[in-house]
């Protein structure tokens, strides 16, 4: 019996093991893919024409991080409000979260599931309910994708009015109906008692621990999602908020635009930015959407009536924002972790000194 028990045992941690390494290599795989798509595209419209363009905003174009509070204080609101109940978590713990987990995801390559197991031990140790974060997290990946569905169904109707592209209306109604059916699929999982067990799935990770629940916290998770999906209110005010902020941070490709001595109108950034930040997200597996947002627009470059070059300059320029915010939020996180690291270290040589004695 306890020879099975071993080989049991063992055989868990070597699958855990495969399932880490594998999550690793998709990572790796998703980074080198945006590397390798992202220098395919600047040699095929013109590494000259977006040298020049980039180069002609200049230092200014780091004024464009003064637009971030613009993308995080609305997603954080958009993620806390779909907390369940009451709660006395601050908003700056969302806030902080959401910063956090997204520098993660923009400068390490973690097919943008790092960023989302950190902000739920984030809010573990401000001592939130685990039942509540993972019925959070799980209620804000629905809601973010249906905005990316209205977001891509608002870009579809955009081109429409201005081009008769049918390769891209066409592929952009496929990506609209692929995603619609997962959302459909998903939202009816989550209503199943199968999320238990969903869960236990992925608990075993060792890193998403704080998945592992009790029958108990797994029925509050059930229970808690079936209320939010049974009285909407909260989960269509959290894809309302998602939609609009999405939708004005197209002011910042006017800006880009403007800095680099380009005019693009207001419709044609909103266009870029609704059909870019849509396919970008769906392609979660490669860093960043490196290559993935270029060749968006440069896709579009008839539309905007500007080379493609030129828009992969603006493009390359709406980064500036994402990495320069990133680069504090990752560094203030490994710091944390490293504290902890030390700290935890030092209290259990304490305890073993005292069990010693």
């Amino acid at each position: 019996m306890q020879q099975t028990i071993m080989k049991h045992s063992e055989g868990s941690a070597n699958s855990d093991s495969s399932t880490e390494r594998r999550k690793k290599q998709l990572a790796w795989a998703g980074f080198l893919l945006g590397i390798l798509a992202l220098g395919i595209i600047m040699l095929w419209t013109g590494i000259q024409d977006v040298k020049e363009a980039f180069v002609a905003g200049g230092p200014a174009l780091l004024l464009l991080v003064f637009l971030y509070p613009v993308e995080l204080i609305p997603r954080a609101a958009a993620w806390g409000i779909l907390y369940p109940g009451q709660t006395s978590l601050k908003n700056t713990v969302f806030i902080y979260g959401i910063w956090i987990g997204q520098s993660l995801n923009r400068l390490i390559p973690t097919a943008t599931i790092g960023g989302d197991i950190v902000r739920g031990r984030l809010l573990m140790q401000k001592g939130a309910d685990e039942s509540g974060i993972i019925s959070s997290l799980i209620a804000d990946k629905t809601a973010h994708a249906v905005s990316i569905l209205m977001l891509l169904m608002l870009g579809i109707l955009l081109i429409i009015t201005r081009a008769q592209d049918v390769r891209i209306i066409a592929g952009l109604l496929i990506a609209v109906l692929l995603l619609g059916t997962g959302i459909v699929l998903f939202i009816r999982l989550q209503r199943s008692s199968s999320i238990s067990a969903r869960l236990d799935k992925w608990s075993s990770d060792g890193k998403m621990s704080f998945l592992s629940t009790s029958a108990d916290a797994a029925r509050n998770i059930e229970n808690q999602l079936e209320d939010l999906y049974s009285n909407p209110g909260k989960f269509l005010i959290s894809i309302f908020i998602r939609v609009v902020f999405q939708i004005a941070l197209a002011a910042e490709i006017w800006f880009a635009a403007w800095l680099m001595g380009f005019e693009v109108s207001v419709l044609e950034a909103v266009t870029l930015r609704v059909v870019s930040f849509g396919v970008r997200s769906l392609a979660f597996v490669v860093w960043g959407g490196l290559g993935v947002q270029e060749g968006v627009y440069a896709l579009l470059s008839a539309f905007v009536g500007l080379p493609p070059g030129t828009l992969i300059a603006i493009s390359l320029a709406t980064r500036v924002r994402e990495i320069v915010a990133a680069i504090p939020g990752v560094i203030i996180w490994v710091t944390g972790e490293g504290v902890r690291f030390v700290r935890m270290k030092s209290e259990k040589s304490i305890s073993e000194d005292i069990i010693d004695k």
